[in-house]
């Protein structure tokens, strides 16, 4: 993906992204961090929240590493993975929101976002973006609206997916990319 990405980008052009990708049978999520904030994850039974930087790592990456998309060509990324029981959560922004400043002017950076994530209720999952980005502007009225602010969720639901729903995920996603609003705030969250 970074060498595609470097190849089709114009000069000094760079994107940061998380990549996962998850496989039901053993609740198995896999990451990759291209110059994103660690994700956050929730664990039900213990009903808290924390940087997923205590996962395991599958694959380490020597060298330069974990570097945006595009930004050097022979970049190398870890792989991460982290096995979810039904009721956890795994939340990923974008650095628009460590980058956000309190109201003391500071910038939260990862430990003051985890802080705010920590304080939101998970009694409703389907509300956790719009609480996270309320508490966020509430913090300071301009934050998010300088960069890319972009949350995805992802919560176990301990279900498996059937055959169809398998083959028409594509779809669906793609579906939700073309509906998608033309803001600078997209949110999405999916179960797994």
């Amino acid at each position: 993906m970074n060498q595609q990405f470097a190849d089709s980008a114009k000069l000094d052009e760079f994107a940061t992204a998380v990549v996962c990708t998850f496989f039901s049978p053993t609740r198995s999520l896999q990451f990759c961090n291209a110059g994103h904030p660690i994700p956050f994850l929730y664990r039900a039974q213990s009903d808290h929240w924390a940087l997923a930087s205590g996962v395991a790592q599958v694959e380490r990456a020597d060298g330069i590493a974990d570097t945006p998309l595009g930004a050097l060509d022979e970049a190398e990324y870890s792989r991460f993975e982290v096995k979810l029981e039904p009721g956890d959560m795994v939340m990923c922004v974008s650095d628009a929101f460590t980058e956000s400043c309190s109201m003391d002017g500071k910038m939260l950076g990862v430990d003051g976002l985890l802080g705010l994530v920590q304080k939101l209720d998970v009694s409703h999952p389907e509300t956790l973006v719009q609480q996270l980005t309320e508490r966020i502007t509430h913090e300071q009225g301009d934050n998010l609206k300088k960069d890319d602010a972009t949350v995805l969720l992802f919560r176990a639901d301990g279900s498996s997916p059937s055959l169809t729903s398998d083959l028409l995920s594509p779809i669906r996603l793609l579906r939700g990319v073309r509906d998608a609003p033309d803001s600078h705030q997209n949110d999405r969250v999916f179960s797994l």
